[in-house]
């Protein structure tokens, strides 16, 4: 038995970044891990591409099971039960790992029995591989409370999914991915791992090269929404039956992560030019008084007066997701 077992969830990935996934992974100096690859009903020629590229490796470690088309919850989940390693490691298809990651990882939780999760700074690549920025956690996240992470965590994911190794039990605790969630569905575990009382641990150098490329699932406007509002009916739950998370103004935060869940709604309708979903979830009621909002409704009203004229889109709220 593997002492990390690599879970890659893959669902019509581009091959090119499938294979400069893996052969980050190959580069690892910690050479103790198994990796899952789990196909997600991908269509037969991604399927054709992804086993003729596993086959050219030939490496035993990485293994592949084939899954009807259920989503990247389900998919990481039936990694986690195809595998058996105490320790899991989270890695998109398209992105990929600097050599010394798990390496240090790895040290992190054998040093440290109270902590349940390590993840890292990353840097952000587009398509082509060149650098767009770096997300880098807030240099305190190892200092706060737990109150005050689930607080933070509710507002802004501060986790990178491809950064994260985490302990199987402390997964297994709280049952993994929530299925019903087709994206964010990393907030949502990381949320409830806090609320369960895991500690997470931050290596603030970037050890993941995080792309971002038109197919990320954080450009699909109408199921974040879906998914932010039911991610804000659950956590109510959560924090109504989590009795240290009483000290949490559930009220005031709820209303801040709606108006958060418009704004960034109506972010996305104004990039697709969808004027009147931009104002109807832009406006005072729903996304608060604020500059952004202000900055919203404005550019609305431009691009309906002068629909032929370009327009940038409001700079979107820090890294909310």
């Amino acid at each position: 038995m593997a002492k990390v077992d690599v879970l890659i969830p893959f669902y019509n990935t581009p091959i090119r970044f499938t294979r400069e996934c893996l052969e980050s992974l190959l580069r690892q100096t910690f050479t103790d891990w198994r990796a899952i690859i789990i196909n997600d009903g991908s269509s037969a020629d991604s399927t054709r591409a992804l086993e003729q590229l596993l086959a050219e490796y030939g490496d035993a470690r990485l293994s592949y099971i084939a899954t009807p088309n259920r989503g990247s919850a389900a998919a990481r989940n039936a990694g986690i039960a195809h595998g058996s390693a105490p320790l899991i490691a989270l890695l998109d298809s398209d992105d990929e790992w600097i050599a010394d990651k798990l390496e240090r990882q790895v040290a992190m939780l054998d040093e440290n029995d109270e902590i349940g999760l390590v993840h890292t700074a990353c840097v952000i690549v587009d398509e082509h591989g060149e650098e767009q920025g770096r997300s880098e956690p807030s240099r305190d996240a190892n200092q706060l409370s737990a109150s005050a992470a689930f607080e933070r965590m509710l507002y802004r994911n501060f986790v990178t999914a491809s950064s994260v190794v985490f302990r199987r039990q402390l997964g297994a605790r709280v049952g993994y991915f929530d299925e019903a969630f087709i994206c964010i569905q990393d907030k949502e575990l990381w949320l409830r791992l806090i609320a369960d009382g895991g500690r997470f641990h931050m290596i603030p150098e970037p050890l993941v090269r995080y792309r971002e490329h038109g197919d990320n699932i954080s450009k699909k406007v109408e199921r974040l929404l879906g998914c932010r509002a039911a991610l804000i009916d659950k956590m109510q739950r959560v924090v109504a039956n989590t009795p240290w998370l009483s000290e949490l103004n559930w009220p005031r935060v709820k209303r801040g992560m709606q108006r958060r869940m418009h704004q960034e709604a109506a972010e996305g309708y104004l990039s697709q030019g969808r004027i009147g979903k931009v104002i109807w979830h832009a406006i005072p009621l729903r996304c608060g008084f604020t500059r952004i909002s202000a900055l919203l409704m404005a550019r609305a009203v431009y691009r309906w007066l002068f629909p032929r004229r370009t327009v940038s889109p409001a700079r979107p709220s820090p890294d909310y997701s």
